[in-house]
């Protein structure tokens, strides 16, 4: 079984080449990403596998989706938005 590569880089280099990086990662190389103060961070793709929602989360959204459905909506304008939230400077 063959190791996977592990390549550590710079917030900085990695904002200049993000997409050569990006792909590394979907060719299987791990990259750690390190940032000011020891932090690190792993790039990792994701698929749907990775995706999921809970049981409560999904039963909230199949709510939201019947009410567009039934026309039970409220349209978001400049008016609502100072109603809800009062005049932003």
């Amino acid at each position: 079984m063959q190791q996977a590569q592990i390549l550590q880089v710079n917030t900085s280099e990695f904002r200049t080449k993000i997409k050569n990086y990006i792909d590394m990662v979907d060719d299987g190389v791990r990259i750690i990403l390190k940032r000011n103060h020891n932090k690190y961070y792993l790039i990792t793709p994701i698929n749907d596998d990775d995706l999921w929602l809970t049981p409560n989360v999904q039963a909230k959204i199949d709510r939201a989706l019947e009410q567009v459905k039934n026309g039970e909506v409220v349209e978001y304008t400049p008016e609502l938005e100072n109603e809800l939230f009062g005049k932003v400077l």
